[in-house]
């Protein structure tokens, strides 16, 4: 018989609940074929950077309108993306941004 989800009148596992996951965690990264087949192309193709390839500037345009929106603009990463935000808000130094505490390293140094 399977465990009984934990609710908010159970003992957490650790003080003998019911354990809320019982099978580990899938593999990471998990790539679909097309997706790899996707990658591959762009490789074979040798047009791998923005400016010699479309694959980023088709992206952006489907992504954009995914979300009713103009423009999108692809970034290499969310710290990347942070930094960005930053500069177009107009913070720069001197300026106090206030940052959750359960966050990582690199987001809250791009405030600096």
């Amino acid at each position: 018989m399977a465990p009984m989800p934990a609710t908010a009148q159970s003992a957490l596992a650790i003080d003998g609940g019911p354990a809320v996951r019982t099978a580990p965690f899938p593999a990471w990264p998990q790539f679909s074929p097309d997706e790899v087949a996707a990658c591959s192309a762009v490789l074979a193709s040798g047009r791998v950077n923005y400016w010699t390839g479309d694959e980023g500037r088709r992206f952006e345009a489907e992504f954009a309108a995914s979300v009713r929106r103009k423009y999108a603009v692809a970034l290499t990463n969310g710290s990347v993306a942070l930094e960005l935000a930053l500069h177009v808000l107009g913070i720069g130094t001197g300026d106090e941004v206030i940052s959750k505490n359960l966050n990582e390293e690199c987001p809250r140094l791009n405030s600096v």
